[in-house]
């Protein structure tokens, strides 16, 4: 039975665009939304397993690196296996290992199922969005995309506010039970709506030495990273990881500009102006995911503010993108990209520079609105990021241009989690023991600390031994907290810093390096 376009819009006649709307949005916001659920309850499932925080960011960043190397698969997949059984065998895995991860018993088991959601979910994102495009037409095409967005921008924001309303309700296993019923939802839809372009089944050549360059590349970094603080850097094993993912990439590099069928186009980086879109991409990723993954943990370790709480702080930056990109879409074809990416890489860099000032008490809806700006910096960059760095590429690399801006992106977001747990990490333990060191026998603010917590004991008719004990506690928790604060306050400073360095090539992207503008030729670039 045919499933191109023209048969399943006979079968259900004006249904049908409607059916692919709502396959699209549910498979896009069950990916999209599972990537981000999961921050909110980092803080938990570190006392369930007995981790630590940069044990615990693989549930977030190895769901992005995974993510980004099945998204360089997706049309090679649908040209072997149809698109129809490639989406659906994603939205099974996907619901499958939803239901895994709830019920795993190890962090082993609970890492390997993340692991499978984002490699379903590389698949998942993107063929929503080219179902879409397939069935509407290009006059109406803008209208489907539009509709279509709203899920996508949204799910970033909802992801750690409904994860933070089932951690108060039950517990973090629930936060990986909600995406079973959005995933079964977009398995249904696909099976009864997927469509499959008939001139799509002609299987072609798939650059796998590049795939697993890639791959090892990625492992070996992350893993490195990871053991790098709780081993040393000079540890043999970490030297050596760091040292393979060197050479994996330099192999890679060889590799793409050698083979006939690259995954990765490299002579597109020959424009200045997609390079800068590149760097733009990487830092912006690692900006979303890493402040999606520093503030709920910020928020509950530090603050001890519930789940739910810390989830809608998010959550009011997503709704700002809502609004906000339409008019950002509309604003990139009017003026030149590197000016409305400069400004809202600006604004970023504001909002990561204010949370790095975020003490113990500061106001939950203080740190909405700081989180807020760079959402709203967001909304002018995601448009104009797409529009420019396409400007400058020849029409027949358009395609390679747009899926390398999005497996860089999500390259940066995984990288990025990743270098931002292990900062915090390090700086934590920098914190922790110039506070200790302060707290010397016979000074005078600490004897004073510790003879009024002793006092506020004494009706509990603990004994003095019991007062002591409860007083150093006390003086223990608070250097924690304070060394906290301040390991926090590194690592949203080392992301303003960050953010602010890429403004310079948001710069690259103008029309003097070869952007085109509306109605004028290209120069040379």
């Amino acid at each position: 039975m045919s499933r191109s376009v023209e048969a399943m819009t006979a079968r259900y006649g004006r249904a049908y665009p409607v059916g692919v709307i709502a396959m699209a949005i549910m498979s896009t916001m069950a990916a999209v939304l599972s990537g981000t659920i999961i921050n909110v309850a980092i803080p938990d499932i570190m006392g369930s397993f007995g981790i630590d925080q940069v044990q615990a960011q693989w549930l977030a960043s190895g769901f992005l690196a995974c993510m980004a190397v099945t998204m360089v698969m997706v049309d090679w997949s649908c040209r072997a296996v149809g698109q129809p059984v490639v989406m659906a065998g994603a939205a099974a895995a996907f619901l499958v290992f939803s239901i895994v991860g709830g019920l795993a018993n190890s962090i082993e088991v609970l890492s390997l199922s993340r692991i499978v959601q984002g490699a379903a979910a590389g698949y998942l994102q993107p063929l929503s969005m080219i179902a879409v495009m397939q069935v509407f037409p290009p006059e109406r095409r803008g209208t489907a995309l539009g509709i279509y967005g709203v899920g996508a921008v949204l799910a970033p924001g909802m992801g750690p506010f409904f994860g933070g309303v089932l951690m108060d309700a039950f517990d973090w296993r629930y936060v990986f039970y909600a995406g079973a019923p959005l995933s079964a939802m977009s398995l249904l839809l696909v099976v009864l709506f997927m469509p499959q372009p008939d001139d799509q089944r002609e299987r072609t050549a798939f650059d796998w030495p590049g795939v697993v360059l890639m791959a090892v590349m990625i492992l070996s970094t992350m893993t490195a990273l990871t053991d790098g603080v709780r081993h040393g850097w000079h540890d043999e094993s970490v030297v050596l990881r760091f040292t393979l993912g060197a050479a994996c990439l330099g192999t890679f590099i060889w590799w793409e500009l050698k083979t006939a069928t690259p995954l990765v186009d490299l002579h597109i980086f020959r424009s200045p102006a997609f390079a800068g879109a590149a760097c733009v991409s990487v830092v912006l990723g690692a900006g979303l995911f890493g402040s999606t993954y520093l503030l709920p943990l910020f928020a509950q370790s530090v603050q001890g503010l519930t789940p739910t709480v810390s989830g809608g702080i998010l959550l009011a930056g997503g709704i700002a993108m809502v609004f906000l990109t339409p008019l950002t879409g509309r604003l990139a074809d009017r003026i030149q990209p590197g000016i409305q990416i400069g400004f809202g890489m600006s604004l970023f860099a504001i909002s990561f520079i204010l949370m790095a000032g975020a003490e113990l008490g500061t106001a939950a809806l203080t740190l909405a609105l700081w989180m807020m700006i760079g959402r709203i910096g967001m909304s002018f960059i995601f448009p104009a990021l797409s529009a420019g760095g396409s400007r400058s590429l020849p029409p027949e690399l358009l395609a390679q241009g747009a899926s390398t801006l999005s497996l860089l992106r999500q390259l940066g977001g995984a990288l990025g989690v990743s270098m931002l747990a292990v900062l915090l990490e390090f700086r934590l333990g920098v914190h922790g023991a110039a506070l200790a060191d302060t707290q010397l026998p016979g000074r005078a603010v600490t004897e004073t600390m510790l003879d009024r917590v002793e006092t506020l004991t004494e009706p509990a008719g603990l004994t003095t031994v019991e007062q002591s004990a409860v007083a150093l506690d006390f003086l223990s928790r608070t250097i924690e907290g304070q060394a906290f604060v301040r390991a926090f306050s590194d690592a949203f400073a080392m992301g303003g810093a960050v953010f602010a360095l890429a403004v310079a090539a948001a710069g690259l992207m103008t029309s003097r390096f070869g952007v085109r503008q509306p109605g004028r030729p290209a120069t040379a670039g």
